[in-house]
């Protein structure tokens, strides 16, 4: 179901972490709340985040060695070295994974390819 706010758009979302979210706001507009309760709801909102669909994918950006950390490791080298000649399979490398399996995991992460994403970083740059 989609309900429409305004000139948004947007799907159901989950009503505890939309609560979870409005509370979090009221709490940083006072200063004793935001000092004290601004993190407990943070927690909260962090758990049901983690228990919600997204929660495994969530879950993983956290592990230090997972598919997602070693996309994040490319995509930093591709930010700092965008305008070099790059091969997919030296990327792949970089991050101790097979090429193929980099390639899916990239395509997962950032819905382009490395190449594609090269290319779109190039094209940001040039015009920043």
């Amino acid at each position: 179901m989609m309900r429409t706010s305004f000139f948004f758009v947007y799907p159901s979302a989950d009503l505890g972490i939309m609560g979870a979210v409005k509370r979090l706001m009221d709490c940083l507009l006072n200063p004793g709340d935001a000092e004290l309760l601004a993190p407990l709801v943070m927690d909260e909102i962090l758990i049901r985040v983690l228990r919600s669909p997204i929660g495994v994918h969530v879950a993983e950006m956290g592990f230090a060695d997972s598919s997602v950390q070693r996309v994040a490791k490319a995509i930093a080298w591709l930010c700092d070295n965008f305008s070099q000649q790059m091969k997919v399979a030296d990327l792949a490398e970089l991050v101790h994974m097979s090429e193929s399996s980099f390639r899916e995991h990239f395509k997962s992460v950032t819905s382009m390819s490395p190449l594609q994403y090269q290319k779109a970083l190039a094209f940001m740059k040039r015009d920043v």
